[in-house]
């Protein structure tokens, strides 16, 4: 019985194992088949599209997954019917024939003995070998599903393109926005320098609180290149996921959407059908039919085959023509060859557990990268809400600071330093409004969708 457990392949070891029933948070809803369209960015849906028809790492990958279907069907291939017509005319000199005819027919016809002869003949054969144990089926199979796999690294490759393409579609609009802020700010400042200059003509400022606000207004202006180059930085990089034109890169306007209501999370079961998680099981799959194909290749084989066709003889006006035909059936039983079917056996054994372990693995991961997704977007969530908080602060603050200035009843110092707070309220507020965006992708790419 263990023997026979052996050759067939049957292992009864487990497969892939769903350690946990509920991820630690659970939202309802159906997910959308094109997720990025949730956002409500009609600029975002549209880069998505392109990059999903023009990245060539999409491409490539496309190539490879015609590949592997073609291998597919090239494995197939042993274990099909075939057939072939064979046809050949020769000259054979008459002294190397087994029964020289020649001299005979020559003199029969009252000639010369020739010295050649010639003989013509086609066939049509036919045949197949009978995959008894299903050693060429089960190699066929995991071809199949190794191309299937195949296919799954694509739609992983999706995933990674669009979530990429979104989040650099972010950093382009937030780069915009910072530049905007910049640039605001540089007015900001130069308001304020005017109001020091004002101030210090009204004997309530001093020539040091005008020549710090110049430097203020100086240190600000020295920015704008750095965020200038951080928008061309980040076009440049979307364009390249585009597979756009990278010099003439240029694209519309748009700020960072809001956030929309969070996907439906399912359970860990559900993360089998991750792009990444269903082609290593695939994968697992495959290995296992390996393993089984190279146990049974150590039983026997049948063959049959069949042919007919015709032989036809000239010597001189001589013409002989015999119909030919046979019939055949063959068994290959393997008896010693070296341990190769015990090796082959144990090596994809070996594979077997390893692609076992890589799917186990890809489903751990999937279910740690969902949870660490979900308690970051609950932890931005927080964040977001102050920064606004603080930005709105900071706002008032910087009014009434410039109120009190200007009628004398606060120091340069007051005001210089309430710029300084809006200034980095808003870069605050911008930067966590980007990272909670940012988390939601985070949160699609773990989910598969």
């Amino acid at each position: 019985m263990m023997l026979f457990t052996f050759l067939l392949g049957f292992t009864g070891r487990t497969e892939v194992v769903v350690p946990v029933q509920e991820f630690s948070e659970t939202t309802a809803g159906t997910a959308s088949p094109s997720w990025w369209t949730d956002f409500g960015d009609a600029t975002l849906s549209s880069l998505v599209d392109q990059a999903l028809e023009q990245n060539l790492d999409l491409v490539a990958g496309d190539h490879r997954v015609r590949s592997a279907n073609a291998r597919s069907w090239q494995a197939a291939g042993p274990a099909l019917p075939y057939a072939n017509l064979t046809a050949s005319r020769a000259l054979t000199p008459c002294e190397t024939a087994q029964f020289n005819l020649c001299e005979p027919i020559a003199l029969v016809e009252g000639e010369d003995t020739p010295d050649a002869y010639t003989v013509q003949s086609w066939a049509l054969n036919a045949g197949v070998n009978v995959d008894v144990f299903g050693a060429t089926t089960n190699s066929a199979l995991a071809t199949r599903l190794e191309a299937q796999a195949a296919e799954g690294d694509v739609a992983a490759l999706e995933l990674v393109v669009s979530t990429r393409v979104a989040s650099t579609w972010f950093l382009v609009t937030s780069a915009r926005e910072q530049l905007a802020i910049t640039q605001e700010q540089v007015a900001l400042q130069e308001d304020l320098l005017a109001i020091s200059e004002l101030q210090l003509e009204r004997g309530l400022a001093t020539g040091l609180d005008v020549l710090q606000q110049r430097q203020a207004v100086a240190q600000v202006n020295a920015g704008l290149p750095s965020a200038e180059a951080g928008v061309r930085n980040a076009e440049l990089a979307l364009a390249l996921l585009l597979n756009d034109d990278v010099v003439a890169a240029d694209f519309p306007a748009g700020g960072l959407p809001e956030l929309p209501p969070t996907p439906p999370t399912g359970t860990p079961e559900d993360l089998l059908t991750r792009p990444d998680v269903a082609a290593s099981v695939k994968r697992l799959e495959a290995a296992r039919r390996r393993e089984k194909s190279a146990a049974r290749s150590a039983l026997p084989t049948l063959g049959l085959s069949a042919s007919t066709g015709e032989q036809t003889t000239f010597i001189l006006d001589e013409e002989t023509t015999t119909e030919t035909w046979s019939l055949a059936a063959g068994v290959t039983v393997p008896i010693l060859n070296g341990g190769l079917h015990a090796t082959n056996t144990m090596a994809s054994r070996a594979e077997t557990d390893a692609a076992r372990a890589s799917a186990q693995q890809a489903l751990l991961t999937a279910i740690q990268e969902v949870e660490t997704a979900l308690a970051n977007e609950d932890a931005l969530v927080d964040q977001v809400a102050a920064s606004a908080l603080l930005l709105d602060a900071a706002e008032l603050a910087y009014t009434q600071a410039v109120e009190r200035y200007s009628a004398g009843d606060v120091p340069y110092i007051q005001v210089a330093a309430a710029a300084n707070s809006l200034y980095a309220a808003r870069l605050s507020d911008l930067s966590a409004r980007r990272a909670q965006l940012d988390a939601r992708l985070a949160l699609h790419s773990a989910l598969g969708r």
